[in-house]
């Protein structure tokens, strides 16, 4: 299966305003380099392209991904709850918001390898070709991780890991890492 973002090139897919967007690629990309071909392909409608490409699955996936990504940092949001935890929402604000900054290298290297590893590379048995399938195993996997890891008994440690984490994934589906800050920030509902 192609991925998603050669599916889609010339056009890139990001998040505005919490919903997917499309956008043209700008010449400077190494695409272009790669398939210098893609400008003489006949002129059409997102939609027309969209569909010419067969990207539904692909989106899907990158939707879960997208919805992980911020499921990770919700978690990490529930250990403000916990007594004596020392973690906070203006903590968790601060870590995104600069680690949000960082380069996709940067954040991968504060995060332990096989944490790295199991976030962009896990070792899953069933569904690979499933994505839907594939992006629940992964989730299930870190769960499981953050859930039975001794390192991560701490809960400032177990909140760093899972925020690193959702902006890592987050990264790669367009999510704003602001968007995240202003979710930890946003008063709990009574």
């Amino acid at each position: 299966m192609r991925p998603l973002a050669c599916r889609l090139y010339p056009l890139q897919r990001d998040r505005w305003d919490g919903r997917p967007r499309y956008i043209h690629a700008s010449t400077g990309i190494d695409c272009y380099r790669n398939c210098p071909t893609v400008v003489d392909q006949p002129h059409r409608t997102v939609a027309d392209f969209l569909a010419g490409n067969a990207v539904h699955t692909a989106e899907e996936a990158h939707d879960a991904y997208h919805a992980m990504a911020f499921g990770l940092v919700r978690r990490a949001l529930m250990l403000c709850d916990v007594p004596d935890s020392g973690v906070t929402r203006d903590g968790l604000a601060a870590i995104i918001r600069h680690a949000g900054t960082l380069t996709p290298e940067g954040r991968a290297r504060r995060l332990p390898a096989p944490w790295f590893d199991l976030c962009t590379a896990p070792a899953l048995e069933a569904g690979v070709e499933d994505p839907a399938t594939f992006i629940e195993a992964h989730a299930r996997a870190i769960s499981a991780a953050l859930d039975y890891d001794d390192q991560c008994s701490d809960p400032g440690c177990s909140a760093t890991l899972l925020v690193l984490m959702g902006l890592h994934l987050g990264n790669a589906t367009g999510s704003d890492h602001e968007a995240m800050a202003e979710l930890v920030l946003r008063p709990a509902l009574e």
